[in-house]
């Protein structure tokens, strides 16, 4: 019986110890290879039960498994070092057995904490925003405003258009001036290039698009006439040669006019159009020396509880020009409480010697004649007393 087993493991391994693996080193674990541990453990068996074995001459079960192990070995090893490392599982609150998990909208998952920052970081390295729609058109032109001065042989005009482009970079933006001669054009600051049709705007977003451009004027002219591009909003200013011309905008649909250092600027918001009109002429009393300007004053004097209170009334007339200041003066003691002035910009109340002085300023310069009132209160000494009624002038 000993011989048999000996006999097989000799003819197994040799006498010497367990065969060389043929073709490379043997598998090792631990410092010992797998046939050192198979030797080791066949004589083990081999001594601990060889007063039970049958006498059948067949090897023990346990040396069989051993066996079973050395052919199977060198292939369980190389998949167990290809088997990927199961991820903990992750629970799903609230959970309801009775449907597929695909199916359930639970509120709370609960993962491995290292999972959870796997998650977080690839979710910051692939932050994207969403996307937005396309726009329906490649550009707006929403604002414009054109400032222009009459000069001897032209009319030279600035002007700043808002335009903005969507989608895409570099948009064609069409700026259709005609009869004018533009001698610049810039693009947030910078020069753009501009053929006569359009430009061409290189981000998307918004910008400012600054033009110059001239009109020139024949000799006595009293109309222009150019093209625009059309926007949602155009506004023109013109300042005229004198204060006694008269001007009109078309199509205007608001007309301001101002005195500004002696020179009438007239401002006109014309909306959406392509097109603007001018046409000036002299004003009736320009060829003539205009009157000299008259104030008629009128006040009422009301005494009561002792006080004493006035309502005064200026009323200016000054043929042939237009007028956009006026001053009055009035006693010091006399306390200003009411001004009552139609077209009213700004008012501004100062010392003037042992008077004082009310200065008005209007929106728009008023025609020949002007009217205004203004009120005022003063204490009154006790009764009887001599009392002599405020005393108000005027100046335009």
């Amino acid at each position: 019986m000993r011989w048999r087993v000996g006999a097989r493991l000799r003819r197994l391994g040799g006498a010497g110890g367990p065969p060389a693996v043929s073709g490379g080193s043997p598998e090792t674990f631990e410092g010992l290879s797998v046939w050192d541990l198979i030797w080791n453990g066949c004589r083990s068996v081999h001594s601990a039960s060889r007063r039970t074995r049958q006498a059948s001459g067949l090897l023990h079960p346990a040396l069989c498994a051993v066996l079973a192990l050395v052919l199977t070995g060198n292939g369980f090893t190389k998949d167990a070092e290809k088997a990927p490392v199961p991820r903990s599982e992750m629970a799903i609150v609230p959970y309801d057995p009775t449907k597929p998990v695909a199916q359930q909208k639970p509120d709370q998952f609960y993962l491995p904490y290292e999972h959870f920052l796997e998650l977080w970081e690839a979710a910051k390295q692939n932050r994207v925003g969403k996307k937005p729609e396309p726009a329906p058109c490649a550009f707006v032109l929403s604002a414009a405003r054109y400032e222009g001065v009459f000069g001897e042989r032209a009319v030279t005009f600035t002007g700043k258009l808002e335009v903005t482009t969507y989608n895409e970079a570099w948009v064609p933006v069409p700026l259709p001036f005609k009869d004018v001669k533009a001698s610049a054009v810039k693009i947030d600051g910078v020069v753009a290039a501009y053929d006569g049709v359009q430009i061409i705007v290189e981000k998307p977003g918004r910008h400012q698009v600054e033009v110059a451009f001239e009109i020139p004027l024949s000799r006595g002219a009293q109309m222009l006439e150019w093209g625009i591009p059309r926007t949602g909003a155009t506004l023109v200013v013109l300042t005229l040669p004198d204060a006694r011309t008269d001007a009109t905008i078309a199509p205007g649909s608001g007309v301001i006019e101002q005195m500004d250092n002696g020179k009438r600027r007239v401002t006109a918001a014309l909306g959406t159009t392509d097109r603007v009109r001018v046409e000036w002429k002299a004003a009736a009393a320009a060829a003539r020396a205009a009157e000299s300007a008259l104030a008629a004053i009128r006040t009422q004097l009301v005494s009561q509880f002792g006080r004493e209170d006035t309502v005064t009334e200026f009323a200016f007339s000054f043929p042939g020009v237009r007028q956009d200041h006026f001053t009055i003066y009035f006693e010091k003691g006399l306390t200003l409480h009411k001004l009552d002035a139609a077209n009213l910009k700004s008012w501004r109340l100062f010392a003037d010697g042992a008077r004082q002085a009310l200065e008005i300023v209007l929106n728009e310069p008023a025609a020949e004649t002007y009217t205004f009132q203004i009120g005022c209160d003063r204490s009154l000494p006790s009764l009887p007393a001599d009392l002599k009624t405020p005393l108000f002038s005027a100046a335009a």
